[in-house]
């Protein structure tokens, strides 16, 4: 059932220009966050979900397509709490690549890939779409506070 806000996301571009925006995950005040990457300003997320790119597990989803409602401005947290939340964050594994998607007003799509991983400190990484390079057992890993 992956994408389920989004497959309807198609609705939410008629009758208007569509762009695409490519999203940056970062940390923000020591919490993940999702930003647009060239600077263009998105005050209208409409929908957005974390997915994991392997499993295609849905890890966090939000918003109504239906109403065309406006959920937060980007930044956006993950995690954060704003109206109609579909499904819950749940916890991320480090080494997994996870893909964020999603629609904003306008017909503006937004769409990006990441990873999160630790080296001294928990960092996160931006992905292209290509095959991921070999993932660390997520045994090891999963021993580890991942929390920032």
């Amino acid at each position: 059932m992956r994408r389920s806000l989004l497959s309807l996301a198609p609705l939410l571009l008629l009758g208007s220009c569509s762009q695409y925006t490519e999203l940056s995950a970062t940390f923000i005040d020591g919490r993940l966050g999702f930003v647009a990457k060239r600077g263009t300003e998105v005050d209208c997320v409409q929908v957005l979900g974390v997915y994991d790119v392997d499993s295609d597990e849905v890890m966090w989803e939000v918003g109504d397509p239906g109403t065309g409602s406006c959920l937060a401005a980007l930044p956006i947290r993950y995690g954060q709490a704003v109206p109609h939340v579909t499904q819950g964050a749940k916890p991320l594994r480090p080494g997994r690549r996870y893909e964020v998607s999603g629609g904003a007003s306008g017909g503006n799509s937004l769409s990006g890939r990441f990873r999160i991983f630790r080296a001294l400190a928990w960092r996160v990484e931006d992905v292209p779409d290509e095959p991921s390079p070999a993932i660390p057992p997520e045994d090891v890993l999963a021993s580890e506070n991942h929390t920032q």
